[in-house]
């Protein structure tokens, strides 16, 4: 009865032949027949589950960030296990993984990573890349030799490196920052980062001495009360506890 009730509206959607299949066939319970019929021409079953698992961006993406979520926990198991490394480069390399995590969990553009490359991911990619070579360059710095006279001429001038790569890190902590937290924090941030450039031009009781960029940059990248002070060691032994 209910078939026979269906056949008119069957009839606009189906031609004569899959109308004559559908009220030949047998109904058998727990068998979607239409999904059946689909399968059969995808090849062997060999050739069907490669197709379903085969690598893509975005699978290159989440197993990225799936081994980022293993590391960071380990490392900070592994800290506490071994001991104590050296402050710096143990507040280093977590920072560093925190932002290649942030990189590849908030791509640019509020978008989302999927099977076609898109040329916003350029910047995440270059993101990652100067992520893993400042921290390349502050292992080195700290480990093997001192950089803290290595400088490159710009602009007639002698800038030294270490200005350079903190400037660098500050850049990519506050567009972490944005991408995780949004907008506010990182105006607020940049509120301090002017007033202690520009504190000698501020009126009344807020002014005061100005720092130059470059003792900004020592003091962000190069000393224990910056990017890699306080603030990371209570995030590697505290924080990451909860």
């Amino acid at each position: 009865m209910i078939l026979c009730e269906n056949l008119p509206a069957m009839a606009g959607r189906l031609s004569p032949s899959d109308m004559s299949n559908e009220v030949s066939r047998p109904a058998r319970k727990g068998i979607d027949w239409t999904i059946a019929d689909g399968e059969v021409s995808r090849g062997s079953a060999l050739e069907y589950f490669w197709s379903r698992w085969q690598w893509d961006f975005r699978s290159l993406v989440a197993l990225t960030l799936g081994c980022l979520g293993l590391a960071i926990p380990f490392f900070v198991i592994y800290r506490g296990y071994v001991g104590l490394m050296d402050p710096r480069m143990e507040r280093s390399i977590i920072v560093t993984l925190l932002l290649i995590y942030v990189f590849l969990k908030f791509p640019s553009g509020k978008r989302k990573w999927n099977d076609h490359f898109h040329w916003l991911a350029i910047i995440d990619l270059l993101l990652v890349f100067l992520a893993i070579a400042t921290q390349i360059y502050t292992i080195w710095g700290s480990q093997i030799a001192g950089t803290e006279r290595i400088s490159i001429p710009i602009l007639g001038s002698a800038v030294k490196v270490d200005y350079i790569v903190g400037l660098i890190v500050v850049g990519m902590v506050l567009e972490a920052t944005r991408r995780s937290f949004g907008w506010s924090i990182v105006i607020l941030c940049l509120l301090f980062l002017g007033y202690s450039l520009f504190a000698s031009y501020f009126p009344g009781p807020l002014k005061g001495a100005s720092a130059t960029w470059a003792y900004l940059m020592y003091a962000l990248y190069s000393t224990d009360q910056g990017v890699y002070g306080i603030g990371s060691e209570v995030l590697l032994s505290t924080l990451f506890l909860f």
